[in-house]
């Protein structure tokens, strides 16, 4: 091969994607699945966000700024605020691999046509829907439980606030719910109702629970159930139903759950792993 005979921008393109990230080899499915492996949790399958952040809106990013690229935010992380660290998990390369697979998709949602509204019904994906709004003015809704009145309860992650939502109206908040730690992608998660919510009016909320002691100095809690019922809009007749010892608890902001199930007259319920990965293959601790 004669190089001086080679135009100058295809020598410019090998050697970008040449260097060490070209082992994960953009577009053959590895660094999806390192992505599938790592990432979807927090950040979704069509990465536009759930416990994370959207990848594809650079406005969400607010933890990255000009003093920290994407590479070392990735490695060193920021447990306190949600984010783990892939440090000794994860390469350089195959993180850069990650921002390159990432900026694609971006390009990729970019350059999709939004659905367009025929007479107010949308088609995407092989499906027909219509958008109808029904509760405005709500910051981060986690999780809502169906009344059998019609009306909704509406747990809000962030303000950890419970609401009802009754006869086209959003009630203020229920007063006298738990303490909820609102850290990281912790807050105020799950509402649910017991199946014979009908005859004892018990509801079940999951969320992260601050711990009365500091580790180092550090506040640290841990994912908490308890249940009770409303009376005159007032939280009441509280029962714990799940807590872990203070010395489980973390001072991570990330991955505390959770989903509530019934089934066979049990409750079912996941909890994070506490931004420890390696804590959930341990079946002595709660992680994961």
């Amino acid at each position: 091969m004669c190089l001086n005979r080679i135009p100058l921008y295809i020598l410019i393109f090998f050697v970008l994607t040449s260097g060490s990230f070209s082992q994960n080899r953009i577009g053959t499915g590895e660094v999806k699945e390192i992505y599938e492996q790592y990432c979807l949790s927090c950040h979704a399958a069509d990465l536009k966000g759930g416990l994370g952040n959207s990848l594809l809106d650079r406005s969400t990013w607010k933890m990255i700024g000009p003093d920290l690229d994407f590479i070392d935010y990735v490695l060193e992380g920021q447990v306190e605020l949600g984010m783990p660290a892939y440090k000794g998990v994860l390469t350089r390369a195959q993180v850069r691999s990650l921002e390159v697979y990432i900026e694609e998709k971006r390009a990729m949602d970019d350059a999709l046509p939004a659905p367009v509204a025929n007479e107010g019904t949308y088609e995407s994906g092989g499906y027909r829907f219509k958008l109808e709004t029904v509760v405005e003015g709500l910051e981060i809704p986690w999780s809502v439980a169906f009344l059998p009145s019609g009306g909704l309860l509406i747990t809000e992650r962030d303000t950890t606030d419970l609401h009802l939502y009754q006869d086209g109206k959003l009630h203020p908040r229920v007063e006298g719910i738990p303490d909820v730690w609102n850290k990281g992608q912790g807050g105020l998660m799950e509402v649910a109702l017991h199946p014979d919510y009908e005859q004892n009016a018990w509801i079940y909320l999951a969320y992260s629970g601050r711990s009365p002691e500091n580790t180092e100095g550090k506040e640290v809690g841990m994912t908490k159930i308890v249940r009770g019922r409303i009376v005159d809009h007032i939280w009441t007749d509280q029962e714990l139903i799940f807590e872990t010892p203070t010395e489980m608890h973390s001072p991570s902001g990330a991955h505390f759950g959770t989903r509530l199930v019934f089934q066979d007259e049990y409750l079912f319920f996941g909890n994070g792993d506490r931004g420890n990965m390696n804590s959930a293959q341990d079946l002595s601790l709660p992680n994961g």
